[in-house]
C-alpha cells in the first residue's frame, strides 16, 4: 500500500512515494542496503545505531511507520524512515516512551512524537539528487498525519558535531512548515576498565 506524490508522472526519471507495508523481497533488498549503511558507525559507537533484521522486517510492514521511497527509473534508490514513537515500541526499543510522554504529553496523546530512523540510499545510486524529494513528500506526510508533532532523532558522538544541525536545517527548508529551535534531550556516556589477576 502506498500513497503516489501527487506530482508523480509515470515518465519522470525520479520520483518519490509513501509506502507502508512492503513485500518481502522488496524488504530483503532493502536490509541489504540498509544494514551496510550502518556497518561502519556500529563499529565505532558502543550504543546500536541502527535495527535488528528483525526489528527492520516489523517496519518494513508497520502501517503505523512511514517509508518515504525514491525511485530512479522504476527501481528504489533511497529511503527515509519515520514514525510515531508511541506505536513503535517494538521496533525502536532504544527509545525511553516514559520519557518522551512526560516530556512532551499533548504531542504524546496524538500520537505525534515522530523518531526519526534516518535515510539511506542505494550505493550504485548515491549523490543522484533525491534527498529533495524525500525531505519533500516526507513533509507533506507530516503535516497531513502530524500537523503539530515533534521530530525527535538520536545520534552518537562520530555524527554529534554535524549531523543535528543538517537535520534541522533541512526541516527549516521544508516549505509550509514552521521548526522551533533544536534542543538536546540527553546525553548518555559509556565507560570501561580492564581487570586482571
Amino acid at each position: 500500500m502506498h500513497e503516489r506524490d501527487p506530482n508523480h508522472e509515470p515518465n519522470l526519471h525520479i520520483y518519490t512515494s509513501v509506502e507502508y507495508s512492503l513485500p518481502n523481497d522488496i524488504i530483503e533488498h532493502w536490509w541489504g542496503i540498509y544494514d551496510e549503511s550502518f556497518t561502519q558507525i556500529n563499529k565505532n559507537s558502543p550504543c546500536r545505531q541502527s535495527m535488528y533484521k528483525d526489528e527492520f522486517y516489523i517496519a518494513m510492514r508497520s502501517e503505523n511507520i512511514h517509508k518515504v521511497v525514491s525511485y530512479e527509473r522504476g527501481e528504489p534508490s533511497a529511503m527515509m524512515i519515520f514514525g510515531p514513537l508511541s506505536k513503535n515500541a517494538d521496533v525502536f526499543g532504544w527509545m525511553s516512551q516514559d520519557f518522551y510522554k512526560k516530556k512532551y504529553p499533548r504531542q504524546s496523546q496524538s500520537d505525534s512524537v515522530l523518531y526519526f530512523v534516518g535515510i539511506f540510499t542505494d550505493p550504485n545510486v548515491r549523490n543522484q539528487g533525491n534527498m529533495s524529494g524525500l525531505l519533500t513528500v516526507g513533509g507533506q506526510v507530516v503535516k497531513e498525519h502530524h500537523p503539530d508533532a515533534v521530530v525527535i532523532f538520536d545520534c552518537c558522538d562520530e555524527n554529534d558535531k554535524w549531523l543535528p544541525q543538517t537535520i534541522h536545517g533541512l526541516s527549516k527548508s521544508l516549505p509550509g512548515i514552521t521548526v522551533q529551535p533544536i534542543e538536546k534531550a540527553g546525553t548518555q556516556r559509556y565507560y570501561g576498565f580492564e581487570v586482571s589477576y
